[in-house]
């Protein structure tokens, strides 16, 4: 029985002794540091920089052209003319891919499209420019045609809609709204 007891004590001993001197705690710090630049962000519209006020646009000082392509007498608007303006997005300053949307107020008696409603094959009035390197490689061409309707049965005579329009002042008002693209 003593020998029994003292073999259990000599293992419990020995394991004890092994178990404890075989594990140890392993401990290792260390830091690290980085520094983040914050990509740039720039857009500017028909080379102004963009800002949250309105740009208005004149309509007596746009070129105007009837449906046979003939251009009014100094610039001037009349029935079933219609004008042509470029909205230029420009976030060649950007280092990010932006977001875009142009949108036009609409004033009665005009019809006012804007990108891929004249042409399909225009660039869209809402999208992404992707980032790209390079001066002038994140730029899109937003085209926008104001109509006057004129007359709805002669464009050639006046009626009481054409002589409601005489010595008014309209104004097209284009907004662009652009924002970093977030996936």
């Amino acid at each position: 029985m003593k020998n029994i007891k003292f073999i259990i004590l000599s293992i419990l001993l020995l394991t004890i002794s092994v178990g404890v001197g075989t594990y140890a705690l392993y401990k290792n710090s260390g830091t690290s540091s980085t520094n983040i630049e914050t990509a740039n962000f720039e857009i500017r519209v028909n080379n102004t920089g963009l800002s949250t006020s309105v740009d208005t646009f004149d309509l007596g000082t746009l070129t105007w052209t009837n449906s046979l392509g003939t251009v009014t007498k100094n610039g001037k608007i009349a029935p079933g003319s219609y004008a042509d303006l470029a909205i230029v997005v420009d976030a060649s300053g950007s280092e990010v891919n932006v977001d875009y949307d142009v949108s036009v107020t609409q004033i009665p008696g005009f019809t006012i499209l804007t990108g891929s409603d004249i042409d399909s094959n225009n660039t869209p009035a809402t999208g992404t420019i992707a980032y790209a390197a390079g001066s002038n490689a994140m730029k899109v061409t937003v085209p926008v045609r104001v109509m006057w309707e004129g007359s709805s049965s002669d464009s050639n005579s006046k009626n009481i809609s054409d002589l409601a329009m005489m010595n008014q002042t309209k104004s097209l008002e284009i907004e662009v709204v652009a924002s970093q693209h977030i996936n």
